[in-house]
């Protein structure tokens, strides 16, 4: 099962329509290289053959610009669509050109290596899958990065499956808390929770960090961190508290959130939501 990294995207969904229109405008290919890396960054985890074909249109007009720091950055693109597309070999090709150009800037580097991680996860190799984690930390504490290092440990915890993985929860909580990353530490939260779900099921403090994710999620209006959150919630609800009436609760917001919002992930979180409901009321209906 494919890691989502939920630390990773920084926008929401609403802005790829506004992208791909910005796109299709008279623009520089200077222009057209920013929105082609933003595009391919936010629709690998959701749309991995359309990030991988913007990202293969920014490395040609990089190419031809001769611009290897351009160039870089999309070999990195398409290592982590592939990542996401589960072409894993394509992946790590991709991602291994990067660490080893000397024109990729080492932030880069620091992802290509958390994503190389990944991939040697994805083939149940633990030797390198912490060697690659390990470089990776190393050169983000090179560069004083706290949102790289919160980053990595974030993969690192991902990475464990177990209760090995809850310090490194933390750390990047405390991290992305230290740099006021709101996003990432949303994410992080959210992520604690599947945790706590799934490896530990312990769903009142998985609940509780869902709640941190929500707060922040809903003040700052991020609906993809919003949907996700509330599902699990609903989740949680109805299947580790057997309490169908909240559940729906939660349910019903997802739906309306997905319903009113249009972006690429409705159709997954909109079919999870009724499903939920369905569940919901099939139980209310007996009791």
């Amino acid at each position: 099962m494919l890691c989502p990294c939920r630390a990773l995207a920084q926008q929401d969904d609403g802005d790829i329509g506004q992208y791909v229109q910005k796109l299709q405008q008279g623009i520089t290919k200077t222009e057209k290289l920013a929105l082609l890396q933003k595009l391919a960054t936010e629709l690998a985890p959701i749309s991995p053959a359309e990030a991988i074909e913007y990202a293969s249109n920014g490395l040609s007009i990089a190419q031809e610009q001769r611009n290897a720091q351009a160039e870089a950055v999309f070999y990195l693109q398409l290592g982590i669509a592939n990542y996401y597309g589960e072409t894993i070999g394509k992946s790590a090709q991709h991602l291994q050109k990067v660490t080893q150009m000397k024109e990729a800037l080492p932030a880069l580097q620091v992802q290509a290596w958390q994503y190389l991680a990944l991939c040697a996860r994805h083939e149940d190799d633990k030797r390198l899958t912490n060697k690659y984690l390990d470089n990776a930390h190393r050169e983000a504490e090179k560069l004083g990065d706290k949102n790289l290092l919160a980053q990595n440990a974030l993969f690192r915890a991902e990475s464990e499956n177990s209760a090995q993985a809850l310090p490194h929860y933390q750390n990047a909580l405390a991290l992305y808390e230290a740099t006021r990353n709101e996003i990432g530490y949303a994410k992080t939260a959210q992520a604690l929770g599947d945790f706590y779900t799934e490896q530990m099921n312990n769903p009142l403090t998985a609940l509780y960090y869902y709640q941190k994710a929500l707060s922040i999620a809903d003040r700052l209006s991020e609906k993809r961190i919003l949907t996700n959150t509330l599902n699990a919630m609903g989740y949680v609800y109805l299947h580790r508290q057997q309490d169908a009436r909240m559940a729906l609760r939660y349910y019903f917001q997802t739906f309306v959130i997905a319903q009113e919002y249009d972006f690429i992930q409705n159709g997954s979180k909109l079919a999870q939501a009724l499903k939920g409901i369905n569940v919901c009321y099939q139980q209310l209906a007996r009791t």
